[in-house]
């Protein structure tokens, strides 16, 4: 599921993401297909790669600008990354730990997390957050 902005500026979703930092854009059976780099470039579609859904480490609310219908957009914002935990006594809310255990397709975020990331990515629309350059905003490993 994708959320746009009132005007239009901003298309935000739920992304799994892999150990690596790359991010699923889809899901077969329980494969995911990885679409973008750990730099949130969009990857040709020959460097895309198949990954069981077993291997997501965790989800983040991602944005960009919207694109023409059948392309993907460069991402240009990334929200907290939410950790995937396999047992309900790990899962804790407040540190972003969330549960999903490999009994349920992982491309598909938690239900526990959704809210908090869409409301992540309200804030971000609000306070002026500009989808451009700010993909390694806070990423001090990272130069923006």
């Amino acid at each position: 599921m994708s959320y746009i902005s009132d005007d239009g500026h901003h298309q935000g979703w739920i992304a799994p993401v892999f150990l690596d930092g790359s991010l699923g854009i889809s899901v077969t059976d329980a494969i995911v297909t990885v679409g973008y780099g750990p730099d949130g470039a969009y990857l040709d579609p020959a460097d895309q790669q198949e990954r069981p859904d077993t291997e997501v480490t965790g989800w983040m609310m991602v944005c960009s600008k919207p694109a023409p219908y059948r392309e993907w957009p460069a991402l240009t914002w990334r929200g907290s990354l939410w950790s995937r935990v396999r047992t309900p006594a790990e899962q804790d809310l407040t540190a972003r730990r969330v549960c999903l255990s490999d009994d349920y397709n992982a491309y598909w975020e938690p239900a526990a997390m959704k809210a908090t990331a869409e409301q992540e990515w309200k804030r971000h629309i609000a306070s002026g957050g500009v989808c451009g350059n700010s993909w390694n905003e806070g990423r001090p490993d990272r130069p923006h």
